[in-house]
């Protein structure tokens, strides 16, 4: 299957969703009260991907996901049919260590920290959209937790839907250039910090796109503790000395169209759908 890169996203009668890719197969995402039981995309699709979208070179994307397979943070097959198939969770995984600062072996380490990368604000307050993977998570979720919500909401079709909402009619979150559901997630380093933006942005006749002044809404993880009021140091997300000697800060951002390419990668052709 060739990686859809350009992967259209074209509408039903019912406005529902349908991907297709460049191979001709199409497919409609199921909605959020299913789940998959197996994913079609396998590891060499999701690199390939990953690197043409964050245009980070192949070679560096497979190191990343090695060295995640090795950590355990891969889910693990063998080769051709028998190749594990991707899931958010994995998707999520590979796209933070592919853009993460540092070396790349370091990368599992960035994903695993004593404070699990946690955000202080807790729990999305998403009002003006639904998009519920992200509206189900805890209180205490990580910040991979949240980037692999939005990789489920888009492999589903619930991130789709949001942004119709919002744009009033079809819109393409991979192709479209500055449709209304803005998503923007950032990495930042050598201290390793993440941040998530979800914003409407409305059409103003003179200045083009501005952000809703109410409709957005950013959360940052990292620098507090994985349990509020535990004493030992060991829970905090503290500096390391090598973040310490580094003085170049990086900030490193994607946006929804690499999260709706890759659930259109995840979601093509599912080999079973069970519901919950």
């Amino acid at each position: 299957m060739v990686v859809p890169l350009g992967a259209a996203l074209a509408f039903t009668s019912s406005n529902v969703p349908m991907i297709t890719m460049h191979n001709g197969a199409k497919s409609t995402p199921i909605d959020h009260d299913t789940q998959w039981e197996a994913l079609v995309a396998s590891p060499g699709e999701l690199i390939d991907l990953v690197s043409a979208m964050l245009g980070v070179p192949r070679p560096a994307v497979f190191s990343a996901h090695r060295y995640l397979r090795l950590a355990g943070f891969i889910t693990q097959g063998g080769r051709g049919t028998s190749a594990a198939k991707m899931t958010p969770k994995d998707a999520a995984n590979l796209l933070i260590a592919a853009a993460s600062p540092g070396d790349l072996k370091d990368s599992p380490a960035f994903i695993e920290r004593p404070g699990g990368l946690i955000s202080p604000s807790r729990k999305w307050q998403l009002g003006y959209i639904a998009i519920p993977e992200l509206a189900a998570l805890a209180p205490d979720h990580a910040f991979v937790d949240a980037l692999e919500a939005l990789i489920a909401a888009a492999t589903g079709g619930s991130l789709q839907r949001a942004a119709q909402e919002l744009e009033g009619g079809p819109v393409d979150l991979v192709n479209d250039v500055a449709p209304s559901l803005n998503i923007e997630v950032t990495i930042l380093g050598p201290l390793p910090r993440g941040s998530i933006l979800i914003e409407q942005l409305f059409r103003d006749e003179e200045d083009g796109h501005s952000q809703h002044p109410d409709n957005h809404e950013r959360h940052f993880y990292g620098n507090r503790p994985t349990k509020p009021g535990a004493g030992n140091l060991a829970w905090l997300d503290i500096a390391r000395g090598a973040e310490l000697d580094v003085d170049l800060r990086t900030q490193m951002t994607f946006t929804h169209r690499t999260i709706a390419a890759i659930g259109a990668l995840l979601a093509d052709a599912p080999k079973n759908v069970v519901k919950k």
